[in-house]
């Protein structure tokens, strides 16, 4: 099956190679070269814990990224009203907005470091259980802070010199969080901005921010994982039955990482036929606003259950496609990714036509929940809702200008 998917692969990344202007950014062409490429390196089984996938299995992860390309289609097909190419904001506002925005992430780290001890990265605090309700929410802004800090740079640049302070202090607290979940949603944050308003990225750019992809996760299993967790490298490797070379067992971590989801996913089709009503999909929006009362309490119980029932139960995800399967099988796995095509081609044509600071955003997550969907759901995930939100906000209030007692604030 590797040898299949390989040669599927591999063709299309020569078709892209040949085409002319081609925009690796573009939905349906990045989310294509994340799930052939993490479903090829799943095929080759270089663990002893993997299955072989059937056919069917095979079918059924081109037919999803079919379904994708489908609703890519239809998001083309939605309305886009002419926006303009560069929208005015305040620049006095835009700066007042990422200072108040930057304090209120700053001082919640330092209350959640004085409510539960020094951060994971430096006590080794399973990173799990470091979060303060409330507090731990606006830390998750630094995504909104950063696509702020993006859109003026390549813009006005109202913020300035310091730009390069706010971004490398936030940066610092998703590394002090070791939350790689954070940092990589703040590179591919820098390579949309980079291919919306500089060079445009090319193959090489994302096999580059591949590569750094697995030198964070390398780094941080290395001086904050093992500890954290209380296993090395070397027990991984063997726990895993790997089949990587030994002098590059370093990569086992990433590769269970890509690998384990598929299995987890063929797993849960193969294995269980309890579906949760779309309480897995929309969860954000669940959790946010308190509407748990509205699902019956089998399904909530089974929501936070379902983990121990996992072939290896420290490999907790399945792809974007799980969260569906898991709300109505194979059925609800196929709205799902229709709907997600959607939303993410409406959002990229809506910004080409649109130049505000909102639709920037909302195209910028599109292209993290793409990354991110060989991994887990990041459309319908809660830091993702909260910083739609928060934009929404900052998008309208850098419209205006603020005065007090007739001075600009």
């Amino acid at each position: 099956m590797a040898v299949f998917v390989g040669i599927i692969f591999v063709i299309f990344l020569v078709f892209l190679i040949l085409k002319r202007n081609v925009d690796f950014f573009h939905p349906a062409i990045l989310f294509t070269i994340i799930i052939l490429g993490t479903y090829f390196l799943a095929c080759l089984r270089l663990s002893d814990l993997q299955t072989e996938y059937p056919l069917w299995f095979t079918m059924l992860i081109f037919g999803m990224v079919s379904v994708f390309w489908l609703g890519c289609k239809a998001g083309q097909v939605l309305p886009v009203p002419e926006g303009k190419e560069m929208e005015y904001y305040s620049e006095s506002t835009m700066r007042l907005v990422v200072r108040l925005l930057w304090l209120a992430i700053i001082i919640s780290f330092l209350i959640t470091t004085k409510t539960l001890g020094a951060p994971p990265a430096i006590s080794g605090t399973n990173r799990a259980d470091y979060f303060v309700s409330g507090w731990g929410s606006i830390v998750l802004l630094q995504s909104t802070l950063l696509a702020l800090l993006l859109y003026d740079h390549y813009n006005e640049n109202a913020v300035g010199k310091p730009f390069w302070f706010y971004v490398v202090t936030i940066a610092v607290v998703a590394a002090l969080f070791a939350n790689k979940f954070q940092i990589l949603y703040m590179l591919v944050l820098i390579m949309a901005a980079k291919n919306s308003y500089g060079k445009k990225v090319r193959l090489w750019g994302i096999l580059v921010a591949a590569a750094a992809a697995v030198l964070i996760f390398t780094v941080l299993f290395l001086f904050v994982y093992e500890d954290m967790y209380g296993i090395s490298i070397d027990d991984i490797y063997m726990g895993y039955k790997m089949h990587i070379p030994s002098h590059m067992k370093f990569l086992t971590q990433p590769y269970l990482y890509a690998a384990f989801n598929y299995e987890n996913l063929y797993h849960y089709l193969t294995g269980d036929t309890h579906h949760i009503h779309g309480y897995k999909s929309f969860n954000a929006v669940i959790s946010t606003f308190h509407l748990e009362g509205l699902w019956p309490k089998s399904d909530i119980e089974y929501a936070g259950e379902w983990k121990a029932m996992l072939k290896v139960p420290s490999l907790t995800t399945g792809t974007m496609f799980e969260d569906f399967a898991q709300d109505g099988g194979i059925i609800w796995m196929m709205v799902g990714t229709f709907v997600c095509g959607i939303i993410s081609s409406f959002s990229f044509f809506k910004f080409k036509h649109d130049k505000n600071y909102f639709w920037f955003f909302a195209f910028s997550a599109s292209v993290v929940a793409v990354a991110f969907s060989f991994f887990s759901n990041s459309f319908t995930s809660k830091v993702t809702f909260i910083n739609i939100l928060a934009s929404a906000l900052c998008g309208w209030l850098i419209k205006y200008t603020f005065t007090f007692k007739g001075k600009v604030l």
